[in-house]
C-alpha cells in the first residue's frame, strides 16, 4: 500500500526548493503527476477541438519525451538523443522563475535531476548545439550556463547567474518563505 502511494501520488522535491526566497515570479509543472490527476488532465484536453490531432499524448505517456521531442522539432540538434542524453538523468519536475540577481530580474529553469553526473553531461551535449542544429565543433556553446546541486540543476543564461541563484537557495529556499508557503 505504502508504494502504490508513493509511486502514484507524484510525491518528493519541488522545485521550490532549489529557488531563492526572494523568487519574485514562480510557475511549476510536474511531469510526472498522480496517475489521477493525468487521467483528469487529458479528460480535459480532450474537450478542446483538435487537441488529440495536434498532440497525440495519452495519459500514460512520458510527457518529458514530449516536450523534448517538440522542442526538436523547432530546433533539431541532430547530436542529441533523448534516451541516450536525457533520460538518464532528467527529473519529474521542473520550474521557470524570475529571480533578482544583482539587483535586476534573471530569468532561469529549475530542472529535477536524478544523476548529477549525467545532467552536467547532457547539458553540456546540450550547450554545445549551434542554432543550426548541428554540434558547434569550435567548442562554443549556446548562451546557456547551468549550476547542480541538491537534485536540481539550474539553468540561466550563464554559470554567474546560475551559480548565484544556487547560492542564495542554499541559504534561503522559496519553499522556507512564510509569505510563499502560504
Amino acid at each position: 500500500a505504502t508504494w502504490a502511494f508513493v509511486a502514484l501520488s507524484g510525491g518528493g522535491p519541488q522545485p521550490a526548493e532549489a529557488l531563492p526566497a526572494g523568487t519574485i515570479a514562480y510557475l511549476s509543472v510536474d511531469l510526472d503527476p498522480s496517475a489521477s490527476q493525468k487521467i483528469e488532465a487529458i479528460k480535459m484536453f480532450k474537450k478542446f477541438p483538435g487537441f488529440n490531432d495536434q498532440v497525440e499524448i495519452e495519459s500514460g505517456d512520458d510527457l518529458r519525451r514530449k516536450v523534448f521531442d517538440l522542442a526538436q522539432d523547432e530546433s533539431p540538434c541532430d547530436n542529441l538523443d533523448y534516451d541516450s542524453d536525457i533520460a538518464t538523468w532528467i527529473g519529474d519536475r521542473a520550474a521557470v522563475a524570475a529571480v533578482m540577481v544583482d539587483d535586476k530580474p534573471a530569468p532561469v529553469v529549475a530542472i529535477q535531476v536524478t544523476d548529477e553526473k549525467l545532467a552536467d553531461a547532457g547539458l553540456t551535449k546540450l550547450a554545445h548545439c549551434d542554432a543550426t542544429g548541428d554540434a558547434d565543433e569550435a567548442g562554443d556553446t549556446t548562451d546557456l550556463g547551468w549550476s547542480i546541486q541538491g537534485g536540481y540543476a539550474i539553468l540561466a543564461e550563464d554559470d554567474a547567474t546560475a551559480d548565484a541563484v544556487a547560492t542564495d537557495a542554499a541559504e534561503a529556499s522559496l519553499a522556507d518563505d512564510t509569505t510563499f508557503t502560504k
